[in-house]
């Protein structure tokens, strides 16, 4: 995923979890737990449980390049999922075009 500098990056986690299985889940960034207490500051993480269906959201506000890289969701006793985040500089186009003259 993509994702221009200085925006707020949301990743969401939905999981089907055992009856009896706990509603936490751990995101990490490059195998680095996140907290909203660590020291990147303007990391949320808000988690609801309705039944069975676990879900929770990851908002990174201001991303820059050291918010790139792999973001790992996982809940209790669920595999974990994962997403690619790429940051791109603001003064790049979307499309890029190359001058081949």
């Amino acid at each position: 995923m993509f994702i221009r500098s200085g925006s707020t990056l949301v990743l969401t986690c939905t999981a089907l979890l055992h009856p009896d299985a706990v509603s936490q889940v751990d995101w990490l960034h490059n195998q680095t737990k996140l907290s909203i207490a660590g020291p990147r500051s303007g990391v949320s993480i808000h988690t609801e449980k309705a039944g069975q269906l676990l879900s929770s959201k990851l908002s990174v506000a201001k991303v820059a390049a050291r918010d790139a890289g792999n973001y790992s969701c996982q809940p209790d006793s669920v595999h974990p999922a994962s997403a690619t985040v790429f940051i791109v500089d603001e003064e790049l186009p979307a499309a890029m075009h190359h001058d081949n003259a």
